[in-house]
């Protein structure tokens, strides 16, 4: 068969149909272009199943079973309908009840509260005046601006493919597991109590701007209506409408020979994971209150150790507690190679930043706060080089 499809001026990209028109309009139509033009009449073929209901049997007017989708809009919004249409593997029967629509409105309100999270703290923030350059940034701020990167990629090649449910399973993914239950949470202490407008503070607005540009791109093919509302209250003005952009071109990649690459970062979620367990049983014996009232002793094997040697000053503020005291443990190997002792810290809690200390600032005008609120208030503001 003629694969020459641009010859033709009325040739179509696309045919959409169920799954029953393999013996129907698309063979009908193969076989008529191809007797006039030596050619098929389409590019490519996107088929889907029947919609069923939750007992599996089809949607009809005359079983009486179908949902009428202005209720869901009207109960919902548009964009609910949207993200299940997405949502479903199409290739198949298509499942709906009203179940199914609250799960799905449930996505959709992580995806949105993430987002709003993250404008929500771009206040003041102007990216030709603010915007911090890569090098200068933050090491964590690179790792998800590099797990971003790695996400977009794949996202933009399954949209190509309409392969939409792995897409929003990615999208919620990165949401859920990379920002809100990591990153998001981790750069709280930095947004709300470093210095304003010095580097760790802009580093940190510089990425979340990148987030938010890159999320809502990547949202806007499924949610359209919330993408162009949540356009209107970026920091940055180009075009009108989200639909006349193009994927945020900004991201990049640690550099494989970075000393703290992604094997590094990976290993320290897998710690963090094991410490939030520990943590969380500590609040239920109610040994504790909050994270912030922990003190870690974190045992590691020894190659481990060397690795992190640059960052663990630090690293207390990437595991949400007070102190944290790294130790090298010899009977610990590349399998299992940490362990952790976790208890309630002894000291005095700071009232500005809420972290617990030994001793607090002796200054008699801001009393009941530690040194590093003090350098971050009245001084030039805390140094920062990785998280």
């Amino acid at each position: 068969m003629n694969k020459n499809f641009c010859k033709i001026k009325n040739h179509i990209d696309l045919y959409v149909e169920g799954s029953d028109q393999y013996r129907g309009w698309f063979m009908s139509s193969l076989i008529i272009n191809n007797i006039i033009n030596n050619c098929a009449p389409y590019k490519q073929i996107l088929t889907h199943g029947f919609i069923v209901d939750k007992k599996g049997k089809k949607m009809s007017k005359s079983l009486k079973n179908s949902i009428n989708p202005q209720i869901i809009i009207n109960k919902y919004g548009a964009d609910i309908l949207r993200l299940w249409v997405a949502s479903t593997k199409f290739t198949k029967d298509i499942h709906i009840s009203n179940d199914i629509i609250l799960q799905i409105s449930n996505k959709y309100r992580k995806i949105r509260n993430t987002i709003r999270f993250i404008i929500s703290n771009l206040d003041e923030f102007n990216p030709k005046i603010n915007l911090i350059q890569k090098k200068k940034m933050i090491l964590i701020d690179k790792w998800i601006i590099h797990k971003a990167k790695e996400t977009q990629n794949k996202i933009i090649l399954l949209y190509k493919k309409f392969k939409f449910y792995k897409v929003t399973k990615k999208i919620f993914k990165f949401c859920n597991l990379y920002l809100s239950s990591i990153y998001l949470d981790i750069i709280k202490d930095r947004k709300y109590t470093i210095k304003k407008n010095t580097l760790p503070y802009l580093s940190t607005q510089t990425t979340l701007w990148m987030l938010i540009e890159t999320l809502v791109k990547w949202i806007a093919p499924i949610l359209s209506f919330t993408a162009e509302e949540i356009w209107k209250y970026l920091p940055r003005k180009k075009n009108f409408s989200i639909y006349e952009e193009t994927w945020f071109k900004k991201l990049f990649y640690i550099h494989k020979n970075n000393n703290i690459n992604i094997k590094i970062w990976n290993k320290l979620i897998i710690i963090k994971k094991k410490l939030n367990k520990k943590i969380e049983n500590l609040k239920y014996k109610k040994i504790i209150n909050s994270t912030l009232e922990t003190k870690i002793n974190l045992y590691l094997e020894k190659n481990f150790f060397k690795k992190i040697q640059k960052i663990k000053s630090e690293l207390k503020f990437f595991f949400l507690t007070s102190e944290l005291n790294i130790k090298l443990k010899n009977n610990l190997n590349k399998e299992n190679f940490f362990k952790i002792k976790c208890k309630k810290h002894k000291g005095l809690k700071c009232q500005r930043c809420w972290h617990y200390v030994n001793k607090l600032s002796l200054n008699k005008k801001y009393i009941n706060i530690c040194k590093r609120c003090i350098i971050n208030i009245i001084g030039k503001g805390e140094k920062r080089k990785f998280i």
